[in-house]
């Protein structure tokens, strides 16, 4: 017997950066996904991703001045310089979004680097153009461009630590405020706990995943 598993066989689920992926899959592709699943996935980029401008900037000072910096930074520090500076993950993650966010090729010519900052990497003034193709990628804001393929998901379980240290309890609130707004249904859970080892909420993801989906 021939059985075709549809999207309503098929959960999709992670945390932190792999809880956004969850997202963006579930509301790009409802007819592969059809459950949804994220833990303090990154939402909100205002809130999650602007406070650590500064000391992104910071640290980058640490290797150089300028694009410079961030040129020895990308090449000689990632992978082979030990131990790491103080500042190194502000830094590696502001290199990880610019890349996934706001790639430029044509960098490599002008800067020794293949991504755009989303401020001034001088002054640290915020650049409005470079960050509204961040904020594009937002979830609470890509929303609304997928409205009828989130209607399709037969699970959307959000949740998030209320002393989360990127604030992505506010983005998960803001997201489910705009679920609620569309009538998309969704369950939404918040624990007292921060950003870090917080795998144990698995088991609540398994769960309520084991709940909605086909048998």
């Amino acid at each position: 017997m021939l059985i075709l598993f549809t999207a309503q066989y098929r959960a999709v689920c992670g945390k932190s950066s792999g809880g956004y992926g969850a997202v963006v899959l579930a509301m790009k592709h409802p007819g592969i996904f059809g459950l949804m699943c994220s833990t303090a996935g990154d939402m909100a980029f205002e809130y999650c991703y602007m406070p650590d401008f500064p000391k992104s900037l910071v640290g980058l000072e640490e290797y150089g001045k300028g694009h410079k910096a961030m040129k020895h930074f990308v090449e000689k520090e990632i992978n082979k310089v030990q131990p790491k500076k103080k500042n190194f993950f502000d830094v590696l993650n502001l290199v990880g979004m610019a890349s996934c966010y706001s790639p430029n090729t044509s960098g490599f010519k002008t800067k020794g680097y293949n991504f755009d900052l989303p401020f001034d990497i001088e002054t640290g003034e915020l650049d409005h153009k470079i960050f509204d193709k961040w904020l594009m990628n937002d979830p609470v804001r890509m929303m609304d461009r997928y409205i009828d393929n989130l209607k399709k998901l037969n699970l959307i379980f959000i949740d998030a630590g209320i002393y989360d240290q990127y604030n992505l309890h506010i983005g998960a609130r803001m997201f489910c405020a705009r679920l609620k707004s569309k009538h998309i249904r969704y369950y939404h859970e918040e624990f007292p706990d921060t950003h870090m080892n917080i795998q144990y909420r698995y088991d609540r993801t398994f769960e309520m995943i084991s709940r909605k989906i086909k048998s």
